[in-house]
């Protein structure tokens, strides 16, 4: 279990929140990329920090 901000510990509970985060950035996302769009890493890193910013200090960060 990774560490998190929120002391979650339960890996069944971490699973759910983590669902639903994702599924509510899959709602934004959804509607703000258009069809002709490339999605470049900058994209990535900023859809990943905005889906698991709130429970991992390192999400959306590029490690190399």
């Amino acid at each position: 279990m990774l560490t998190n901000l929120l002391g979650i510990t339960d890996p069944a509970e971490m699973a759910g929140v983590e669902l639903a985060l994702l599924s509510q950035l899959y709602d934004a996302v959804i509607e703000s990329v258009r069809v002709d769009q490339r999605i470049s890493v900058t994209d990535l890193l900023k859809w990943h920090r905005r889906w698991l910013g709130n429970l991992y200090n390192w999400a959306g960060q590029c490690s190399e």
